[in-house]
């Protein structure tokens, strides 16, 4: 009941436009666009690592009653390559560690493997398969795998050119 709830205020507020809290000051990029429903504290955004291409946005969408999934955008001048690996880290106090999620990658769908590096020109945008909400194989099922601890996650790409980190805002998975 309680997840029902948590996902139907996170679908109204993407649908009323709302920034969630920790919203505002303290983000790089920090325009209402781009955001998710359920919004991080300070320091979490589109430009997390520091140094990134303006104009590349990564976001968490909700994709179900637990998936989630990872959509980039390259709103810049250019094109902008990245890695199609996405690692997803979950919140360790002010810390962000890695969370024990592979296979998540870049890819259009789950019969074709990522390649190394994905090119998005402006406009350009990519939303894969969601992440599964899983510990281990993290895209396109994994039945066997453990169901990831509550908490708050994120998702961060990495630029082919320059290694610059991009993180979403962060969202909560579970109770």
């Amino acid at each position: 009941m309680r997840r029902a709830l948590f996902l139907s205020s996170l679908l109204l507020s993407a649908a009323c436009g709302s920034e969630g809290p920790g919203a505002g000051a303290g983000h790089e990029g920090s325009s209402a666009e781009g955001r998710t429903a359920a919004q991080g504290s300070p320091g979490d955004g589109a430009n997390a690592g520091g140094g990134a291409p303006d104009g590349l946005v990564l976001r968490a969408e909700p994709a179900g009653s637990t998936d989630v999934a990872p959509v980039l955008e390259a709103r810049g001048e250019g094109t902008i390559r990245v890695a199609s690996v996405v690692r997803v880290e979950r919140r360790d106090g002010e810390r962000w560690t890695d969370a024990g999620v592979t296979e998540l990658s870049l890819r259009a769908d789950c019969e074709r493997p990522a390649e190394g590096c994905v090119s998005l020109a402006r406009g350009g945008s990519l939303r894969p398969p969601a992440w599964n909400g899983r510990i281990g194989r993290g895209q396109c099922g994994c039945p066997t795998c453990a169901v990831a601890p509550a908490g708050d996650y994120r998702f961060v790409v990495t630029t082919c050119e320059g290694g610059h980190e991009v993180a979403s805002r962060a969202f909560h998975v579970g109770e």
